[in-house]
């Protein structure tokens, strides 16, 4: 799928409002990557990065599980008749309507964090099954593009505590444990250290006569946006290396989402408004920070723009979307060709996930639509 060749294309013929082109087959290309990069490591799709059911097939035709934060995104799954045992519900902050629609439809395996996490779900719980709890551990995120240490996860010492209040409040043994590295990492040794807290948790449950089950090493797998990244391979020679450490019988599962529908997805926009504020170039695209574009706003996300125009003739551009709040920034640095102008259409690419479901109405601006690429 070359963005160039989507400029040129039926897409901007019959063109409405902006489109997120998706193209299934390259989900399934980076599910096998990834795969024969990490043979023993299971894949839980992380939902939450882009709900579509063109991804979600393509997990499925894969034989790949999901991993859910919330209700709805099990009755994504639901729509698609998934098989939910092997399903992770690995956000902590859950409501009773989202425990209620886990257990109904299958799923036993959550994440906690924390004794509030543990007691609600073990009161919500009751008289209908016994969960599989396993623990998120924080550990570095210093080489991720965007951490994500303050809102989740437990220090080891809080995580051993938690470890006997579970056993001895509840009668239930935590079964694992997992670990995020923080989102678009850039260093495989990451994973190597949460690896590593996670054998130190192991021997700690089998010195209190728990059998560990389960090691989740997260997410945080990168897609190549401007500038080089690691690659899957890089990482799973550190990862596969680092669990040989691991006993065979633990299950071994990892959450991508970006890593395996960033590339599958490009957006689709068009030049609304062109102007010029104190000597720079401000474009003004039909899709901003409230309608898909929110990563490039809120986590200063650089996004690879495709024009029809010569790119050795750039300059420093600003990117602002179409509604009347002053927050509808996307950036204020962006290098684009000097002759974009308005009319012209815009394909920024590899924005598969975290797009749409980022994606408002506000001010009554549409977000963009999902269509499948067609050659």
């Amino acid at each position: 799928m070359n963005p160039i060749e989507l400029l040129n294309s039926s897409y901007t013929k019959n063109y409405t409002g902006p489109i997120l082109i998706i193209d299934p087959s390259i989900v399934t290309e980076n599910i096998n990557r990834f795969k024969q990069a990490m043979h023993n490591v299971e894949i839980n799709y992380a939902v939450k990065a882009n709900p579509d059911k063109l991804v979600l097939r393509a997990v499925k035709r894969a034989d790949q599980s999901f991993e859910v934060a919330s209700a709805q995104e099990i009755l994504f799954l639901k729509s698609i008749h998934t098989d939910f045992s092997h399903v992770l519900y690995s956000n902590s902050t859950r409501t009773d309507q989202g425990i209620d629609v886990a257990v109904t439809n299958g799923i036993t395996t959550f994440v906690v964090d924390g004794r509030s996490a543990v007691d609600k779900l073990v009161q919500r719980l009751a008289g209908k099954i016994t969960p599989c709890l396993y623990v998120r551990l924080i550990i570095p995120n210093g080489h991720s593009k965007f951490p994500l240490t303050g809102k989740f996860g437990i220090e080891t010492d809080g995580a051993k505590q938690l470890i006997d209040y579970t056993k001895q409040i509840h009668n239930i043994d935590i079964c694992g444990v997992s670990f995020h590295v923080g989102s678009q990492c850039l260093n495989p040794k990451s994973w190597k250290v949460g690896i590593e807290h996670a054998l130190v948790m192991f021997d700690y449950m089998r010195q209190s006569q728990i059998t560990p089950k389960l090691l989740n090493i997260g997410g945080g797998f990168p897609v190549e946006y401007t500038t080089p990244v690691c690659s899957i391979e890089e990482i799973g020679s550190v990862v596969n290396k680092t669990i040989e450490k691991v006993s065979p019988d633990i299950r071994i599962v990892a959450e991508p989402g970006r890593y395996l529908a960033g590339n599958a997805g490009h957006l689709l926009c068009q030049v609304i408004k062109r102007d010029v504020r104190k000597g720079k170039p401000w474009i003004y695209l039909d899709v901003g920070v409230f309608h898909g574009l929110a990563e490039g706003a809120v986590d200063g996300f650089e996004y690879k723009y495709i024009t029809r125009h010569n790119d050795n003739n750039c300059v420093e551009t600003a990117i602002v979307g179409p509604t009347c709040d002053s927050a509808d920034i996307v950036t204020l640095s962006q290098m684009l060709p000097a002759d974009v102008q308005e009319g012209d259409f815009v394909v920024v690419k590899n924005v598969g996930t975290y797009t749409t479901t980022y994606g408002t109405e506000f001010n009554g601006f549409p977000s963009p639509t999902v269509t499948r690429f067609t050659p």
